[in-house]
């Protein structure tokens, strides 16, 4: 957990060990804490009410690191979608 936000919700940062598809997903809705848009794996409970927070689904690959040729590493960056820039500042978190 990075931050606890509201009541309910929290920023957190997940790794994925394996890497297969929806991993993360399923595990957050498994333990009772659906990502915030996911309704395929959690529900109802997956969508805030009561905030102007996007129904988007809100997860992102920050960073990837891929393995390369000879020892090097293909290492790529990407900025919040603008639907979760959003949403930070509506829990006041920018």
């Amino acid at each position: 957990v990075i931050e606890y936000l509201a009541d309910s919700l929290s920023w957190v940062e997940l790794i994925p060990v394996t890497g297969r598809t929806h991993q993360l997903r399923v595990h957050m809705a498994q333990i009772g804490h659906p990502i915030i848009g996911d309704g395929k794996y959690g529900g109802t409970e997956a969508f805030v009410r009561g905030l102007a927070i996007s129904s988007q689904l809100h997860l992102h690959a920050e960073r990837i690191v891929i393995p390369w040729l000879f020892g090097k590493k293909i290492d790529v960056k990407a900025p919040l979608p603008p639907h979760m820039q959003q949403s930070r500042k509506e829990l006041g978190m920018v």
